[in-house]
């Protein structure tokens, strides 16, 4: 899948594009199919350098979904799901931790 990834900090120029492995689900994790994900003020700071992120890494830190596959002894919600998170919403879809409150 496609996912907007950052080599280096800087102005919008350091942002590309690339393919990246789609995620699978392992034990206690959620697979979850966005329906939106977004880019916030966070995400410039990252990009910038103003907040500290390990390079590389693919912004967007906040995205809604819905559960499309659940891991060995995840707590799944039963319904669409949202909100920030630490992890990176990179594209369609997004492994998160089971045990999350979404």
């Amino acid at each position: 899948m496609d996912a907007v990834r950052v080599h280096a900090h800087g102005g919008p120029e350091v942002l590309q594009v690339e393919e990246i492995a789609e995620p699978v689900c392992g034990p206690g994790e959620l697979l979850i199919e966005a329906v939106a994900t977004g880019v916030n003020f966070i995400d410039i700071y990252q990009r910038t350098g103003a907040y500290p992120m390990d390079l590389p890494y693919v912004v967007g830190s906040e995205g809604a979904g819905t559960v499309i596959a659940v891991g060995k002894s995840a707590r799944t919600p039963c319904r669409p799901i949202n909100g920030p998170s630490a992890t990176e919403w990179p594209g369609r879809w997004l492994v998160g931790p089971g045990q999350h409150k979404w």
